[in-house]
């Protein structure tokens, strides 16, 4: 009888014990859903309020670490941010402890503390040295810290593992373009449009390039892409301008396009005064009555 006794008072403790664990569970997953709807609307703080209280109902979610981890980061809270890395990174994952690896990389990234940054992304790199992202974040401090060669260089290295990486082409070409060897930067912005067709900026930096290169057909042709996928950007109209005035010496449309620059924003006179393409412009009353009905000064 007394056996019996125990086994019944044991069975109920049993199983309210197993309902306690459920239930902590379920208002932890409730706390992360929240959570992961304000990290959505870019609220961090309420998604770290929710994420904290998640924790405190279940604290070994990997989930729930990496995404408090996370909003401190773009939080701001870098110091929370480190905190927590050095706390959980050898208690997650490899999945996990990769992330926050190259989380803490970030992190003294976007403090300035390069060096650190550095030291951080070539720990991960020897980890995982296939990683394109670590070589593209190493070639980024490398710019940071004006070292524009060994950028390059490892900007070469992510695009050398990963050929669509679209960040690290982005950079290269921008490289050769800053050097002058337009037909690279050329070549590489050509990639990026195989890429990516709907990006306007890159449509704009062709038709910059190729109007340096004097190919003013082409410049033309895709810089009306460029206008066709953001017709709000002053600075490709005043680029189309420089085409027309100088590549087809057509004053109307060069004055079309100046007045569309002046429509969608553009206010800067001395920039207009010292570009060669336009100063003849400065001479024709028509051009005076634009700068005065757009009020450019």
């Amino acid at each position: 009888m007394i056996r019996r006794f125990y086994l019944l008072i044991i069975i109920p403790l049993l199983l309210t014990s197993c309902l306690t664990i459920k239930t902590k569970k379920n208002v932890a997953v409730d706390y992360f859903n929240i959570g992961n709807s304000y990290f959505e609307l870019k609220n961090y703080s309420k998604a770290i309020e929710n994420y904290e209280k998640s924790m405190n109902y279940d604290p070994k979610s990997e989930e729930t670490i990496f995404n408090l981890i996370l909003s401190y980061h773009l939080n701001k809270n870098y110091d929370k941010t480190e905190k927590m890395i050095k706390k959980y990174d050898k208690k997650v994952n490899s999945d996990y402890t990769k992330k926050l690896l190259m989380l803490l990389g970030n992190n003294y990234y976007l403090q300035g503390k390069f060096d650190y940054a550095i030291k951080i992304f070539s720990e991960y790199m020897t980890i995982y040295p296939e990683d394109a992202n670590c070589y593209f974040n190493l070639g980024l401090t490398y710019l940071k810290l004006a070292n524009e060669k060994m950028a390059f260089s490892y900007f070469m290295d992510a695009y050398r593992r990963d050929n669509k990486h679209i960040p690290a082409i982005y950079n290269i070409a921008d490289y050769y373009f800053k050097n002058q060897d337009y037909q690279n930067s050329h070549n590489y912005f050509l990639m990026i449009l195989d890429l990516d067709k709907s990006n306007p900026d890159i449509y704009y930096r062709l038709g910059e390039i190729e109007y340096l290169m004097n190919e003013y057909d082409m410049s033309k042709n895709n810089l009306l892409k460029a206008v066709e996928l953001s017709p709000k950007n002053p600075d490709y109209y005043i680029l189309l301008a420089k085409v027309y005035a100088n590549g087809y010496k057509d004053k109307n449309k060069t004055l079309e396009y100046l007045e569309k620059s002046f429509i969608n924003g553009f206010k800067n006179l001395d920039l207009l005064q010292q570009t060669s393409e336009f100063k003849l412009l400065f001479e024709l009353e028509e051009f005076k009555k634009l700068l005065v009905k757009y009020n450019v000064r």
